[in-house]
């Protein structure tokens, strides 16, 4: 009786669908400017303090966010994942350096996005894994 329920299952089926996307260092140019226009619009609405903004960026970055995460679950890992938690750390290090002590003085700002902007295009297009659609071979 067991072998029976056991061969009447049907077998664990790989995923039929091949990799759509291949993890590769660098964004896309599309990817990283809509991040640093994310990352820009938010910065500035924290330094000049404009919380319902704050609401609302917050929920884009979060949208982004998930729409990024559907590539990653899709893509081919060639990178090692400590390279990515590296880049990210050090993202987020420079990132606080520049908008923390800028958040008591709104004044700053006139240097610190333009600079968090360079920062954030350059580690998003050229630092950070990023997720791009894999070429097809037509033979």
């Amino acid at each position: 009786m067991t072998e029976q329920t056991i061969q009447s299952r049907p077998a664990v089926q790989q995923a039929s669908a091949p990799y759509a996307y291949e993890e590769r260092i660098g964004g896309s140019w599309p990817q990283a400017l809509t991040i640093t226009a994310l990352f820009i619009a938010l910065a500035a609405s924290l330094m000049f303090q404009a919380h319902l903004l704050n609401m609302v960026l917050i929920f884009c970055c979060v949208a982004f966010g998930f729409y990024i995460s559907r590539r990653r679950a899709s893509a081919k890992r060639t990178l090692p994942i400590s390279y990515g938690l590296a880049s990210q750390t050090v993202f987020a290090v420079a990132v606080l350096a520049l908008l923390y002590p800028g958040l008591d003085d709104p004044a700053s700002a006139s240097w610190r996005l333009p600079l968090l902007a360079v920062t954030t295009l350059l580690f998003h297009r050229f630092v950070t894994p990023g997720y791009h659609p894999l070429e097809e071979n037509h033979s």
